[in-house]
């Protein structure tokens, strides 16, 4: 396996599981817009449509730039430079005793 697919494997796998976090965060979201507030003037109400949008936006950013567009971000981050060897060899040996 060389560097860079061990980067594009690892950083989809932290994507993946980074939107999948995101199922339990929305629904919470969603449930504290239909909480009853006496002293609301819209206002909250307002900022918590705005919350839900700008949480949602960082959802879909970080899916599409994680999952879909890795190879730009191994290459912005410089992830696969600065290695001594082009493959990694996570288990060359397996000894069954």
């Amino acid at each position: 396996m060389t560097i860079r697919t061990f980067w594009t494997i690892f950083l989809k796998i932290l994507g993946i599981w980074l939107v999948l976090d995101s199922v339990t965060v929305i629904p919470q979201f969603i449930s504290s817009l239909f909480y009853p507030d006496p002293n609301d003037t819209g206002q909250l109400f307002a900022l918590s449509i705005a919350l839900l949008v700008l949480t949602i936006g960082v959802y879909l950013f970080i899916l599409r730039l994680f999952v879909f567009k890795t190879a730009w971000l191994i290459d912005k981050l410089h992830l696969d430079k600065g290695f001594d060897e082009e493959k990694l060899t996570l288990m060359s040996s397996l000894r069954l005793c």
